[in-house]
Protein backbone atom coordinates (compact mmCIF):
# COMPACT_ATOMS: atom_id res chain seq x y z
CA UNK A 1 0.00 0.00 0.00
CA UNK A 2 1.34 3.44 -0.91
CA UNK A 3 1.84 6.34 1.44
CA UNK A 4 0.83 9.93 0.92
CA UNK A 5 3.57 12.29 -0.17
CA UNK A 6 2.04 15.19 1.74
CA UNK A 7 0.68 15.92 5.20
CA UNK A 8 3.78 15.09 7.23
CA UNK A 9 5.92 18.17 6.57
CA UNK A 10 4.57 21.61 7.59
CA UNK A 11 4.10 24.36 5.00
CA UNK A 12 7.10 26.70 4.93
CA UNK A 13 8.41 29.78 3.08
CA UNK A 14 9.04 27.66 -0.02
CA UNK A 15 5.38 26.57 0.01
CA UNK A 16 4.33 30.23 0.09
CA UNK A 17 6.72 31.05 -2.77
CA UNK A 18 5.40 28.15 -4.84
CA UNK A 19 1.83 29.29 -4.17
CA UNK A 20 2.60 32.87 -5.25
CA UNK A 21 4.21 31.61 -8.45
CA UNK A 22 1.15 29.49 -9.28
CA UNK A 23 -1.19 32.40 -8.53
CA UNK A 24 0.75 34.64 -10.92
CA UNK A 25 0.64 31.88 -13.55
CA UNK A 26 -3.12 31.74 -13.11
CA UNK A 27 -3.59 35.46 -13.76
CA UNK A 28 -0.95 36.59 -16.29
CA UNK A 29 -3.07 39.57 -17.34
CA UNK A 30 -4.01 40.76 -13.85
CA UNK A 31 -3.05 44.42 -14.49
CA UNK A 32 -5.27 44.68 -17.57
CA UNK A 33 -8.13 42.96 -15.76
CA UNK A 34 -7.85 45.26 -12.76
CA UNK A 35 -7.92 48.28 -15.09
CA UNK A 36 -11.10 46.99 -16.72
CA UNK A 37 -12.70 46.36 -13.32
CA UNK A 38 -11.89 49.92 -12.26
CA UNK A 39 -13.56 51.18 -15.47
CA UNK A 40 -16.62 49.02 -14.61
CA UNK A 41 -16.71 50.52 -11.11
CA UNK A 42 -16.53 54.06 -12.56
CA UNK A 43 -19.38 53.22 -14.97
CA UNK A 44 -21.38 51.79 -12.08
CA UNK A 45 -20.72 54.89 -9.96
CA UNK A 46 -21.83 57.20 -12.78
CA UNK A 47 -25.18 55.37 -13.00
CA UNK A 48 -26.73 55.81 -9.53
CA UNK A 49 -30.13 54.57 -10.77
CA UNK A 50 -28.82 51.00 -11.18
CA UNK A 51 -30.34 48.28 -8.98
CA UNK A 52 -28.59 47.13 -5.79
CA UNK A 53 -28.20 43.53 -6.93
CA UNK A 54 -24.65 43.17 -8.32
CA UNK A 55 -25.72 40.30 -10.60
CA UNK A 56 -28.35 42.54 -12.17
CA UNK A 57 -25.82 45.38 -12.53
CA UNK A 58 -23.41 43.03 -14.34
CA UNK A 59 -26.22 41.91 -16.66
CA UNK A 60 -27.10 45.53 -17.46
CA UNK A 61 -23.39 46.24 -18.02
CA UNK A 62 -23.28 43.45 -20.62
CA UNK A 63 -26.37 44.80 -22.37
CA UNK A 64 -25.00 48.34 -22.25
CA UNK A 65 -21.73 47.27 -23.88
CA UNK A 66 -23.55 45.26 -26.54
CA UNK A 67 -25.84 48.13 -27.51
CA UNK A 68 -22.75 50.33 -27.97
CA UNK A 69 -21.56 48.13 -30.84
CA UNK A 70 -18.87 46.13 -29.09
CA UNK A 71 -18.54 42.58 -30.40
CA UNK A 72 -20.40 40.05 -28.29
CA UNK A 73 -17.17 38.20 -27.45
CA UNK A 74 -15.61 41.45 -26.18
CA UNK A 75 -18.71 42.21 -24.10
CA UNK A 76 -18.59 38.72 -22.60
CA UNK A 77 -14.89 39.09 -21.74
CA UNK A 78 -15.55 42.41 -20.02
CA UNK A 79 -18.48 41.00 -18.04
CA UNK A 80 -16.43 37.92 -17.07
CA UNK A 81 -13.62 40.13 -15.81
CA UNK A 82 -15.98 42.32 -13.79
CA UNK A 83 -17.75 39.21 -12.47
CA UNK A 84 -14.41 37.71 -11.36
CA UNK A 85 -13.67 40.75 -9.18
CA UNK A 86 -17.25 41.26 -8.03
CA UNK A 87 -17.48 37.67 -6.77
CA UNK A 88 -14.46 38.38 -4.59
CA UNK A 89 -15.52 41.81 -3.35
CA UNK A 90 -19.15 40.87 -2.68
CA UNK A 91 -18.50 37.72 -0.64
CA UNK A 92 -21.51 37.03 1.56
CA UNK A 93 -23.69 39.57 -0.24
CA UNK A 94 -27.35 38.77 0.25
CA UNK A 95 -29.54 38.68 -2.83
CA UNK A 96 -26.61 39.23 -5.23
CA UNK A 97 -28.54 37.45 -8.03
CA UNK A 98 -25.36 36.08 -9.65
CA UNK A 99 -27.51 33.98 -11.98
CA UNK A 100 -28.36 37.13 -13.98
CA UNK A 101 -24.65 37.73 -14.71
CA UNK A 102 -24.28 34.10 -15.84
CA UNK A 103 -27.43 34.35 -17.98
CA UNK A 104 -26.16 37.47 -19.80
CA UNK A 105 -22.86 35.66 -20.41
CA UNK A 106 -24.70 32.75 -22.03
CA UNK A 107 -26.62 35.19 -24.23
CA UNK A 108 -23.47 37.06 -25.23
CA UNK A 109 -21.62 33.82 -25.94
CA UNK A 110 -24.45 32.68 -28.23
CA UNK A 111 -24.34 35.99 -30.10
CA UNK A 112 -20.55 35.69 -30.37
CA UNK A 113 -20.97 32.29 -32.06
CA UNK A 114 -23.12 33.91 -34.74
CA UNK A 115 -20.82 36.87 -35.36
CA UNK A 116 -17.98 36.54 -37.87
CA UNK A 117 -14.48 36.69 -36.48
CA UNK A 118 -12.89 40.02 -37.23
CA UNK A 119 -9.31 40.03 -36.02
CA UNK A 120 -7.22 43.09 -36.76
CA UNK A 121 -4.67 42.50 -39.50
CA UNK A 122 -1.31 43.86 -38.39
CA UNK A 123 0.51 43.52 -41.74
CA UNK A 124 -0.34 42.18 -45.17
CA UNK A 125 1.35 39.23 -46.89
CA UNK A 126 3.66 41.40 -49.00
CA UNK A 127 4.99 43.22 -45.94
CA UNK A 128 5.51 39.90 -44.16
CA UNK A 129 7.55 38.60 -47.12
CA UNK A 130 9.66 41.79 -47.10
CA UNK A 131 10.45 41.26 -43.43
CA UNK A 132 11.27 37.58 -43.87
CA UNK A 133 13.50 38.24 -46.89
CA UNK A 134 15.44 40.90 -44.97
CA UNK A 135 16.37 38.50 -42.14
CA UNK A 136 19.74 36.82 -42.66
CA UNK A 137 19.63 34.32 -39.77
CA UNK A 138 17.55 31.31 -40.82
CA UNK A 139 16.47 30.30 -37.31
CA UNK A 140 15.07 33.78 -36.64
CA UNK A 141 13.37 33.91 -40.05
CA UNK A 142 11.83 30.49 -39.38
CA UNK A 143 10.59 31.59 -35.95
CA UNK A 144 8.94 34.70 -37.39
CA UNK A 145 7.44 32.66 -40.24
CA UNK A 146 6.07 30.24 -37.65
CA UNK A 147 4.56 33.09 -35.66
CA UNK A 148 2.95 34.54 -38.77
CA UNK A 149 1.56 31.21 -39.96
CA UNK A 150 0.34 29.82 -36.62
CA UNK A 151 -0.61 32.98 -34.74
CA UNK A 152 1.62 31.89 -31.87
CA UNK A 153 3.48 34.39 -29.72
CA UNK A 154 7.18 34.14 -28.83
CA UNK A 155 6.34 32.82 -25.36
CA UNK A 156 4.00 30.21 -26.90
CA UNK A 157 6.78 28.90 -29.14
CA UNK A 158 9.39 29.02 -26.37
CA UNK A 159 7.22 26.85 -24.13
CA UNK A 160 6.84 24.06 -26.73
CA UNK A 161 8.35 20.71 -25.81
CA UNK A 162 10.09 18.69 -28.57
CA UNK A 163 7.22 16.18 -28.78
CA UNK A 164 4.78 19.02 -29.51
CA UNK A 165 6.49 19.83 -32.83
CA UNK A 166 6.59 17.11 -35.48
CA UNK A 167 7.93 17.46 -39.04
CA UNK A 168 6.72 14.79 -41.48
CA UNK A 169 7.76 15.15 -45.10
CA UNK A 170 6.67 18.69 -46.00
CA UNK A 171 4.15 19.14 -43.16
CA UNK A 172 4.76 20.65 -39.74
CA UNK A 173 2.44 19.66 -36.89
CA UNK A 174 2.38 21.76 -33.71
CA UNK A 175 0.30 20.99 -30.63
CA UNK A 176 -0.28 23.98 -28.32
CA UNK A 177 -1.02 22.89 -24.76
CA UNK A 178 -0.83 26.35 -23.21
CA UNK A 179 -0.82 29.86 -24.69
CA UNK A 180 -1.98 33.28 -23.55
CA UNK A 181 -5.57 32.34 -24.36
CA UNK A 182 -5.35 28.56 -23.81
CA UNK A 183 -5.09 27.89 -20.11
CA UNK A 184 -7.23 24.79 -19.63
CA UNK A 185 -6.57 21.25 -20.89
CA UNK A 186 -9.83 21.29 -22.88
CA UNK A 187 -8.68 24.35 -24.86
CA UNK A 188 -5.56 22.73 -26.35
CA UNK A 189 -5.32 22.82 -30.13
CA UNK A 190 -3.08 21.72 -33.00
CA UNK A 191 -1.87 23.51 -36.14
CA UNK A 192 -0.78 21.86 -39.37
CA UNK A 193 1.43 23.86 -41.73
CA UNK A 194 2.89 23.11 -45.13
CA UNK A 195 6.63 23.85 -45.15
Amino acid sequence: MGTRRWGHVPADAESISTTESLLLDGRPSAAAQLSLFRAFERWRGSNPHLPKSIGEVLAIFGGYLFEHDLKASTCANYVRTALFFCRRTHVGATDAQWFLAYDILRGLDRHACRQPRDHAIDIDENRALEILNAIRMQDIAFTIWLMLMSGARCADLASLAPEQVVLRESRLYIHFRETKSVQRPADQYSVELEV
